[in-house]
């Protein structure tokens, strides 16, 4: 009976979680190292995508920065040209009104001397008048 038993091979066994296991007389294959070899794996994956997110933010930086430069430039160009022309502009309406007081100035200057003129050509018919007569007398 010992023969036989010699001869059958062991079995060995665990119990984890309600789940029974079977193997040879080797240890059974440990799940932790390569558990842990995913992580590892999984970080790294994670790392070189945050890197190369990171290199291409910053090449996109460095192109697109003189382009940037170049618009704020522009900007700023127009800015000051658009203040000059609001400054301007400012000064040609002080300008508006004071002209504007000269031309009503000079409009009630025009109506004087509309009146005086008036004036003038009455007193030249009565003169003519006063000559054609003086003339018939004579």
């Amino acid at each position: 009976m010992k023969a036989a038993e010699s001869e059958v091979p062991d079995a060995h066994f665990t119990v984890d979680k309600q789940n029974i296991s079977l193997w040879p007389r080797e240890p059974p294959p440990k799940m932790g190292p390569s558990l842990v070899l995913r992580k590892l794996l999984t970080v790294r994956a994670a790392v070189i995508f945050l890197l190369l997110v990171l290199v291409a933010s910053v090449t996109l930086q460095a192109i697109l920065y003189s382009w940037f430069m170049g618009t704020i430039s522009d900007v700023k160009s127009n800015a000051q040209l658009l203040k000059g022309r609001v400054d301007n502009i400012s000064t040609l309406s002080s300008e508006i009104k004071r002209n504007r007081g000269g031309v009503a100035a000079t409009g009630v200057q025009v109506q004087m001397v509309n009146a005086s003129l008036d004036r003038v050509r009455s007193q030249m018919r009565r003169l003519e008048t006063d000559v054609k007569e003086a003339n018939a007398r004579i």
